[in-house]
This record gives structure tokens, C-alpha cells and sequence, in this order.
């Protein structure tokens, strides 16, 4: 897996042409396995986004990727609900006052107070 990150790390980090087409294409995949409705696809999604976030934050949008978190937080899928939680515990290391921005601004978007029995209740249609 140490390998895996490493290339990673080397082909999110860069500032070239070709680095951004495979930063622009590691983006377009993570959509597509998004959309899959194999838990384990989105679960790698997930941990996709959370490096990329890593290593090259300013190309994440941080507010599609906590609507994404909060509407699979409450999946009936353990595996997803895992790396949720993974990608949201680090998000919250680094950026914890803007993940909570996000996620209140998601909660009243929907119209919903933001406790936990209803936070499942959000969707991408209501965000």
C-alpha cells in the first residue's frame, strides 16, 4: 500500500500539465465510482478524496465532499460508514471549523435541525 500512496503522493503534488489531467482524471474517476452502487466501489471513492484532500486540498471541494460524508454517514453499508468516518476524523484534524461550516450550512439547506436522528434524512436532492 506504501507504494500505492507514494505514486499517489508524486502525481497529486506536481504543478505540470500532465500532473493536472491526472489530477483532473483521479477527480472524474472518484465521480464515477461515486455514482457506482457497489459499497466498495464508493468506499474506495472515499479514501480517493481523502488523499487527494491530503495532498492537494485546493483541488477537493471541501463542501461537495461533506454532503457526500453526511448523506453515506448513515448508510446501511459498515464498510462505507468506516471510510466515511475515516475521511471526516482526518477533514476535521485539519480543516474542523470548515468541515462544520459545510455541514450545518447542508443542515439548513435541507430544512432540517441538524441532531442526530435526522441527519440521515439528508439528500443530495435536498442539499
Amino acid at each position: 500500500m506504501f507504494h500505492v500512496d507514494a505514486c499517489f503522493f508524486l502525481l497529486i503534488v506536481g504543478s505540470s500539465t500532465s500532473v493536472s489531467a491526472l489530477r483532473t482524471s483521479c477527480l472524474l474517476g472518484c465521480a464515477v465510482m461515486q455514482d457506482n452502487p457497489d459499497c466498495l466501489v464508493q468506499a474506495q471513492a472515499i479514501s480517493c478524496l481523502q488523499q487527494l484532500h491530503m495532498f492537494a486540498p485546493r483541488h477537493v471541494n471541501l463542501s461537495s465532499l461533506v454532503c457526500c460524508l453526511c448523506v453515506n454517514l448513515c448508510s446501511s453499508y459498515l464498510l462505507l460508514r468506516r471510510a466515511v468516518l475515516a475521511c471526516l476524523h482526518q477533514l476535521v484534524q485539519r480543516e474542523a471549523a470548515e468541515v462544520s461550516e459545510h455541514a450545518v450550512a447542508l443542515a439548513k439547506d435541507s430544512r432540517e435541525d441538524f441532531t442526530p436522528g435526522n441527519l440521515c434524512s439528508i439528500t443530495f436532492e435536498s442539499a
